[in-house]
C-alpha cells in the first residue's frame, strides 16, 4: 500500500484515505484542526464534491476574525455523496472542482484578512506527469496558508508521499528526511536555519525551494552543503 501521509509517528496509506472518503457522511465547511490527516481528508472531501471550504489556523484567536460564526466551526454538513473507485478518480474530480477556499492571512495590523481562492487558480501551476510520481515531499508549511496548500496540491495530485515536518525539531526533521528518503522540500528560510549548523548531508533531497521570506548568501551556501545533490530554487515573496 502506497503511503499518503506520515505524521506524528503514524502512516496513512492512499487506501486508508480512499476508504475514509467513501465512508464519510459529510464534511466540515468551516474547519479547524491540528490533526493533519483529518485536515487533508476534509479538504479532499470538499474539493472532490465541489463544496466551499473555510480553513482556520488551529492557533488563531477566533475573536480576531470578523463575521465568522464560531458555532459553525467543525459543524458537519451532509454531502450528496459520490463513491470513488480510486484515488485517480478523486484527483480527476479535484481538477475540475468548483470549490472556493477561504483563508485568513495576517495583515500589517495583525488582524486576519479574509482571502478567497478558487481551486482552479490554486492548482494552475501544479506539474503533473509520471515523472513526478515517485517524489516524497517534506511538508514544512502551515496547511492553512497558501504555501502549504501549494505543496499539498503538488504532492497529492501526483499521488506522492507527504511527510509532515512542520513545527518539528531539528533532530526530527533530519530523522524524517532519512527514514522516508524525502526527495523534495519547500520551506521558509527560517525553517532551513533550524537545520544549522551543518553536520551531515541529506543526499536523498533532489529539489529545495526557499520562499516566503528574504534569504541570504550564508544560508544559501549552508543549504548547498546540507543538500549537496539538490537543485535549489530561491523565491522571495514579500
Amino acid at each position: 500500500m502506497k503511503t499518503f501521509l506520515v505524521d506524528k509517528g503514524n502512516e496513512y496509506s492512499y487506501d486508508n484515505l480512499l476508504f475514509d472518503i467513501n465512508q464519510a457522511n459529510g464534511y466540515f465547511p468551516q474547519f479547524k484542526s491540528d490533526d493533519l490527516y483529518c485536515f487533508f481528508l476534509n479538504l479532499i472531501l470538499a474539493l472532490a464534491h465541489s463544496k466551499p471550504l473555510i480553513l482556520i489556523d488551529s492557533d488563531v484567536n477566533l475573536v480576531e476574525i470578523d463575521n465568522l460564526d464560531n458555532n459553525l466551526i467543525n459543524s458537519n454538513k451532509s454531502l450528496n455523496k459520490k463513491h470513488f473507485n480510486s484515488i485517480s478518480e478523486i484527483i480527476n474530480n479535484i481538477e475540475v472542482s468548483k470549490s472556493e477556499i477561504t483563508l485568513f492571512t495576517s495583515g500589517t495590523t495583525g488582524q486576519p484578512k479574509k482571502v478567497i481562492h478558487g481551486v482552479q487558480a490554486l492548482i494552475r501551476n501544479v506539474r503533473m506527469s509520471t515523472e513526478y510520481e515517485k517524489h516524497t515531499w517534506a511538508f514544512a508549511y502551515n496547511p492553512t496558508h497558501m504555501a502549504g496548500l501549494q505543496v499539498f496540491f503538488q504532492a497529492f495530485l501526483n499521488s506522492n508521499v507527504i511527510v509532515n515536518v512542520f513545527n518539528k525539531s531539528r533532530d526530527e526533521v533530519y530523522a524524517s528526511i532519512d527514514k522516508y528518503s524525502v526527495t523534495h522540500i519547500s520551506a521558509t528560510p527560517t525553517f532551513y536555519r533550524l537545520l544549522l549548523p551543518f553536520e551531515k548531508a541529506c543526499n536523498s533531497i533532489r529539489r529545495v525551494t526557499l520562499g516566503g521570506e528574504k534569504s541570504d548568501t550564508k544560508l544559501y551556501n549552508a543549504i548547498e552543503q546540507i543538500f549537496p545533490v539538490a537543485k535549489i530554487n530561491n523565491i522571495y515573496a514579500s
